[in-house]
């Protein structure tokens, strides 16, 4: 089977996974019937229509294609649109953490390749990656990202899917999520049983790194793939809703996503000096707090 063929194969996999979690969101988009379907692109690779906004609104796609860089094909999410007036109805309404930093793509960009590809003069630059990135051509309208490594169906799939839920979230009001959640930050999804929502930051990052990608609880490593780990950061004070925690270390924990289930709906109390791994100091207040919920959730 050829690379195209293995990659149309891919994208259509990816995007129903995509779909199918957007559809449990309950988000107000207009999917199609018949399920996703994969066309061939003038950048040596595949798109698929995942929904539409609306009539005359712009259009979720998922691309695999080389256009960023030429070595190998690299998935796109975002938004494509062919009115004029659609690209900047999106744009306006989102936050500024959602906006383009970098320059516009226009045609001034891209060159031809062999008879019927046209690729980024300039290959992304590894910064670029990963990045809301704007691009104007002479009838096409585009506004999503590009990702930067050969990950996981699961991966990309968990990246895209938070992309879309935050502009969704923005465009139309969040939909319900964990007591472990911000509205400003809808973050990826998990797939276990079912699809659901895991908080990711920064620290959250830093706190993953700091243990290998290790349960905390049960010292147990999800390996994506061969060198590729995964590892959910917890916040034992929740950021959102009520909770109001703050986004520091000591309220912090690296865990596996069954017990990041368990403590994000307060299913188990916290001693910290059972837990397998430490290596950081988790606050008293913080334990506490996650612990008074604990208390609460078994007596009712």
């Amino acid at each position: 089977m050829t690379s195209l063929k293995k990659d149309k194969e891919r994208v259509l996999r990816v995007a129903e996974q995509i779909i199918l979690a957007l559809q449990e969101q309950g988000h107000a988009c207009h999917f199609n019937g018949q399920g996703p379907r994969a066309k061939k692109t003038n950048t040596d690779g595949w798109k698929v229509r995942l929904a539409r906004l609306g009539p005359g609104f712009p259009s979720m796609e998922l691309w695999l294609d080389r256009y960023p860089a030429p070595d190998r094909r690299r998935f796109w999410w975002g938004f494509y649109a062919t009115n004029p007036k659609a690209m900047p109805w999106l744009m306006e309404r989102l936050p500024n953490s959602l906006q383009p930093r970098l320059p516009v793509l226009t045609k001034s960009h891209y060159k031809p390749v062999g008879n019927r590809s046209w690729l980024l003069r300039k290959p992304l630059t590894r910064r670029e990656f990963a990045q809301p990135i704007e691009e104007r051509y002479r009838v096409d309208r585009f506004y999503g990202i590009y990702d930067s490594t050969p990950a996981s169906d699961k991966i990309v799939t968990w990246r895209a899917l938070d992309f879309y839920t935050r502009i969704l979230s923005h465009l139309y009001g969040a939909t319900p999520v964990a007591s472990d959640i911000v509205c400003d930050g809808v973050p990826p999804r998990v797939e276990q049983t079912t699809f659901r929502i895991v908080r990711d930051t920064k620290i959250s990052q830093e706190i993953k790194r700091l243990y290998g990608f290790r349960c905390q609880v049960c010292r147990k490593r999800m390996e994506i793939e061969p060198g590729e780990f995964y590892a959910e950061g917890h916040h034992l004070k929740p950021l959102g809703g009520e909770h109001q925690g703050p986004d520091v270390r000591g309220n912090l924990l690296c865990l596996c996503p069954n017990h990041h289930a368990l403590f994000d709906y307060f299913a188990i109390p916290l001693d910290p000096a059972l837990l397998k791994l430490n290596r950081h100091n988790l606050r008293k207040s913080f334990v506490d707090y996650h612990n008074a919920r604990a208390r609460r959730r078994r007596i009712m």
